[in-house]
């Protein structure tokens, strides 16, 4: 059974969106520890798709505010949508392909582009007008 454990290596230290991630976890594993995660009877899957979605809409928003440099603000967005993409694809699949797709991706995306957010926020950017949800 697969699992997503939440460590400090995953903090952004942007409350909103450490708690998205968090929530995103917990959803996963619930959906990993069912008993009969083919036949989704509480559509958990369908949950942490449309989860997904909302968290990565509020993160584009977010970092958007914060003056992230154009092309990494675009490519991170790119990123997002063809990973919503691809799970849509897998969603015929048997359950622990997009399980396997969804975590594997979801790490390496937390620790590699989304540090980028936190490392730009560590650089002390002005951030007059930013929601000062987090921080």
């Amino acid at each position: 059974m697969k699992r997503l454990d939440w460590n400090s290596d995953l903090v952004l230290d942007i409350d909103s969106v450490d708690s998205q991630h968090r929530y995103l976890f917990d959803l996963f594993n619930r959906i990993s520890e069912s008993s009969d995660v083919v036949i989704d009877e509480e559509g958990l899957i369908d949950k942490l798709l449309e989860f997904t979605q909302y968290h990565f809409d509020h993160e584009e928003k977010f970092i958007a505010k914060l003056g992230f440099p154009a092309a990494e603000w675009e490519h991170h967005r790119r990123q997002h949508r063809e990973f919503l993409e691809a799970c849509r694809a897998l969603r015929g699949s048997p359950t622990w392909k997009l399980l396997d797709y969804f975590q594997d991706w979801f790490l390496a995306h937390t620790l590699g582009e989304d540090m980028r957010i936190k490392e730009y926020l560590d650089q002390g950017p002005d951030l007059k007008g930013v929601s000062p949800e987090g921080r």
